[in-house]
């Protein structure tokens, strides 16, 4: 399997790909957190949600940040026109495990299916109808927040494309609406946000080219003696 470093990210030509690394430096509390986060960390309320209801976590044995929006989920599952039971979800966080077909994560501490790197999976190829990825969406949320590595969006949409069946889609929320991985096109985005106050992300959905049922062009017929 290749390693992050070696996968093509899918970036057009003349596209910088250091566009990619989101990195809030400017918006941060004076404790160095993300402020999103620094009311959870001190057990403040949470502020009221004008769209969607955010979703508390689950008891797990680490604390865990972030998880979809109440709602959300059933909502995203529609654009990606399959089974919820046949979604593979990756950096799937505090998911429940009655979420979907396999939930991945690099953290064992939140008792996913496989603990895997989402941008280096042990599944075969074309293995699952659709591909859900709700990764950290900047370098401080995954430094101060889940304690690692900012993936870059092209690396784990690679490995998305590779293991998502002929035809099927992958949802990618996060701040960036990152470019077509190579294979795919992009079906649509969408904004998502909880309300006043909340910053707006991004769901882009992609979709996997069918490739041709032939391997080469047929053969001319032969003639008829």
């Amino acid at each position: 399997m290749s390693t992050p470093a070696e996968i093509k990210p899918g970036w057009p030509p003349g596209a910088a790909p250091d566009s990619e690394m989101v990195s809030f430096r400017n918006d941060r509390s004076p404790s160095g957190m993300p402020r999103e986060g620094f009311s959870r960390l001190h057990d403040r309320a949470p502020r009221g949600s004008a769209v969607w209801g955010a979703c508390d976590t689950t008891e797990l044995p680490i604390e865990v940040w972030g998880q979809y929006p109440q709602k959300f989920l059933p909502w995203a599952t529609k654009l990606l026109r399959c089974a919820p039971s046949e979604i593979l979800h990756l950096c799937s966080g505090a998911l429940p495990p009655s979420t979907g077909r396999v939930r991945v994560d690099i953290r064992r501490g939140v008792n996913p299916d496989v603990v895997a790197d989402a941008r280096r999976l042990p599944f075969a190829s074309d293995s699952f109808d659709g591909v859900m990825l709700d990764p950290p969406f900047s370098i401080e949320y995954a430094r101060d927040l889940y304690g690692t590595e900012y993936p870059r969006p092209s690396h784990l949409l690679a490995e998305a494309c590779r293991v998502v069946k002929p035809c099927g889609r992958i949802g990618f929320l996060h701040f960036l609406v990152p470019f077509p991985p190579q294979g795919c096109r992009l079906e649509s985005i969408r904004g998502i946000t909880t309300g006043c106050g909340y910053r707006i992300q991004a769901f882009t959905v992609f979709e996997k080219h069918q490739d041709s049922l032939f391997a080469q062009p047929p053969a001319e017929e032969m003639p008829i003696e």
